[in-house]
């Protein structure tokens, strides 16, 4: 045999031994809180006094199997930001629904979705224009006790129902 087979023979021996602990490595949950926006749905409907927004978006809360203890989640903000990633329909009131209350304490391997909506009673021209101008995300942070660095959470892009 060469030395270049050999050495070969030595790397693919070498990497089937390695490869069962790389694996089971991979297989175990996250030890830590993910935080991410999902569903976002924004729409322009007609008022008595004009138009006006609704719309929602999910927050998903899950915290890793092999979380050391739980977590406090203090606040939550969300705004909606246009493609050139500034913050639009700035008067929308973005509020979770009744039954997710803030500070929330999340224990290892919990999961939470909490609903938020989005809302203005009456659309100004200027908001008409931004909220039918394209592809809009919700995005925000999420502040938890334990630490001063926020988590970013975005939304995928969205149109808004009921524009031209």
């Amino acid at each position: 045999m060469g030395t270049m087979t050999r050495a070969r023979v030595a790397l693919l021996v070498i990497s089937a031994a390695l490869a069962p602990s790389l694996v089971s490595c991979g297989t175990k949950d996250d030890a830590t809180l993910a935080v991410y926006a999902q569903n976002p749905a924004l729409k322009k409907s007609v008022s008595p006094v004009g138009f006006k927004l609704e719309g929602s978006v999910d927050v998903v809360f899950d915290m890793g199997h092999y979380a050391s203890g739980s977590v406090k989640v203090d606040a939550v903000s969300l705004r909606i930001f246009d493609a050139k990633n500034l913050n639009v329909l700035a008067r929308a009131k973005i509020s979770p629904s009744t039954t997710f209350v803030l500070p929330a304490e999340l224990a290892p391997s919990s999961k939470i979705t909490a609903s938020f909506t989005i809302g203005i009673d009456q659309l100004t021209t200027q908001e008409i224009t931004d909220l039918c101008a394209g592809p809009l995300t919700i995005s925000g942070t999420v502040t938890r006790a334990d630490t001063p660095e926020p988590i970013h959470i975005g939304s995928n892009a969205v149109s808004a129902t009921g524009c031209p």
